[in-house]
């Protein structure tokens, strides 16, 4: 049975989001421990802090990072850096919201790992600078390597975020 545990101002679904291994305690990779089990603690870490407005999530990303938007969004397309990724599709995104109710994430449904992929399912909202409330069901896929994003795909809802996109003008 799923349940809910209280982080912050998330709320997270599922048991296996620790990182937890019955009998053995996490060391991190390195000091030889689970990767895989580091990779999802970093990821679950990073959306609580974002959630509580603590930290933002572009520190999870190497430079060198891919990162797909898929769908037909006005956003979808291969960016092939970190830097490209938060200059044409994050920072014009977070433009559209208001500084006092940003778009995070406030509901994890649920992390899933296999070798170097964490998956992250999760819900966010925000409030845009129209006043309009927003939000989305999100599917996240991060390849990890030396603790950082260096692959990324995300699915979302592409009709709702192209009404957004293009009916909200970004603040300043």
């Amino acid at each position: 049975m799923l349940g809910f545990a209280a982080v912050g101002s998330i709320r997270w679904r599922g048991a296996r989001r620790r990182g937890a291994v019955a009998g053995r305690r996490w060391s991190g990779p390195w000091r030889g421990g689970d990767v895989m089990a580091a990779n999802r603690d970093i990821v679950s870490r990073a959306f609580a802090d974002w959630s509580a407005g603590s930290a933002g999530i572009t520190y999870l990303f190497a430079p060198e990072m891919r990162w797909e938007i898929t769908g037909n969004s006005a956003a979808s397309r291969v960016y092939r850096s970190a830097e490209e990724f938060v200059e044409q599709a994050l920072r014009p995104f977070d433009a559209r919201f208001g500084a006092d109710s940003p778009f995070r994430p406030v509901t994890v449904r649920a992390i899933y790992e296999d070798a170097d992929t964490v998956v992250v399912i999760w819900d966010g909202a925000g409030v845009t600078v129209a006043g309009d409330a927003y939000s989305d069901t999100v599917a996240w896929f991060l390849t990890f390597r030396d603790g950082k994003v260096v692959d990324g795909t995300a699915f979302f809802d592409s009709t709702a975020f192209n009404e957004l996109w293009r009916g909200v003008q970004p603040a300043g």
